[in-house]
């Protein structure tokens, strides 16, 4: 989803040290927030330390430091969502390759956060980490005439979020 182009302009806009900020700027300064080594590393010690996955921007509104310039920014950020399931299961658990049954190791936390729109509310899908199967990969090179295997899954494919409900039922509970 690319919000720039799938999410409606929200609200009217609104000025701020003479410049006009519309909804759809706020959308994309949270998401530019959530995608800063700084937060996903603050995101994995919650998990770690509390096990917490959700981050409430209300919180925010807590810092007595903020201006009341910036105040209406942090009123109107959505939710976010950590999914991170390596750090909740613990134990070194690693998801398999749906094809082979290897382990897959860890390519980059490049999945940019998902605005999801719920019934009820809204908020941020952050599952920024990728995993890809080395066997598979390799395999596709040798033989780039045969037919490719998927060798690149994010935390939300289907395959993982199965192994996941099998390996530890209670942490999908956490996904909405």
């Amino acid at each position: 989803m690319d919000i720039e182009h799938d999410v409606l302009q929200l609200g009217e806009k609104v000025s701020t040290k003479g410049k006009r900020i519309s909804g759809l700027t706020n959308l994309r300064i949270q998401r530019e927030m959530i995608m800063t080594p700084e937060y996903q590393d603050k995101a994995m010690e919650e998990i770690n330390t509390f096990g917490n996955v959700w981050d409430h921007p209300a919180d925010v509104m807590k810092d007595m430091s903020l201006s009341i310039e910036n105040c209406w920014l942090a009123f109107f950020k959505h939710r976010i969502f950590n999914w991170m399931p390596e750090y909740i299961i613990g134990n070194n658990w690693k998801p398999k390759c749906p094809c082979c049954r290897k382990s897959l190791a860890k390519n980059g936390q490049t999945n940019p956060p998902r605005l999801v729109f719920d019934q009820h509310n809204n908020y941020w899908l952050n599952a920024p980490q990728r995993y890809i199967c080395i066997t598979c990969d390799k395999e596709n090179k040798k033989n780039p005439n045969a037919e490719q295997k998927k060798v690149s899954y994010a935390f939300t494919s289907s395959e993982i979020l199965r192994q996941i409900e099998i390996a530890e039922p209670e942490v999908m509970d956490l996904f909405p």
